[in-house]
């Protein structure tokens, strides 16, 4: 009997660790297997990109009355029940004209043009976009900006390593007071 073998491919940007067969994409739709490897399917495309006060993030007591270029774009590796950003996140098809490509060295001249403390993404989660937003932060650092987001902080050990050098703050996202709240939402057993 021969076997059949499968490509397949764990995606370990989050703890969901989707197994991508090759040509598909895992739960949250935002990364295809292509050959083995996990690949972000719209890198470095954008909804939003403007600045904002510090304090509508909400990040309170940090940089009182900075602004930050705030950057969003589509996915979210969770679907919760009751999201108040379900119509951007999960809903906008990527061929939408609204979603526009930014290098990481355009976010950051327009935070450096805009004047900004720094660059965070928010409105999504970032581990919907994590390829681009952990070459953003690294381009941002190297100009001396800070860098945040706002998460479900549902990374596996892999990606949040990867990311701690680079990230001064972290809103998180809290769904809920149990496993079965974060289960709703799409978290594997906890």
């Amino acid at each position: 009997m021969q076997s059949i073998q499968t490509n397949i491919t764990i995606c370990t940007i989050c703890e969901r660790r989707c197994p991508i067969p090759s040509g598909r994409t895992g739960a949250c739709g935002m990364y295809r297997n292509t050959e083995g490897a996990v690949e972000e399917i719209y890198p470095d495309h954008y909804l939003v990109v403007s600045p904002i006060s510090v304090e509508t993030m909400p990040v309170l007591h940090f940089y009182p009355r900075t602004k930050f270029l705030q950057i969003s774009s589509i996915g979210c590796n969770f679907d919760c029940p009751g999201c108040i950003s379900t119509a951007i996140v999960k809903e906008i098809d990527p061929s939408c004209r609204a979603l526009k490509s930014f290098s990481p060295d355009t976010i950051v001249q327009e935070a450096q043009r805009q004047d900004c403390k720094g660059i965070a993404f928010l409105m999504n989660d970032p581990l919907a976009s994590f390829h681009s937003f952990f070459s953003v932060a690294r381009k941002a650092k190297e100009h001396d900006l800070m860098v945040g987001c706002s998460s479900n902080t549902y990374f596996t050990e892999e990606a949040l390593a990867a990311l701690l050098p680079v990230l001064d703050f972290i809103h998180v996202g809290f769904k809920g007071c149990s496993d079965s709240a974060y289960k709703e939402c799409g978290a594997r057993d906890v």
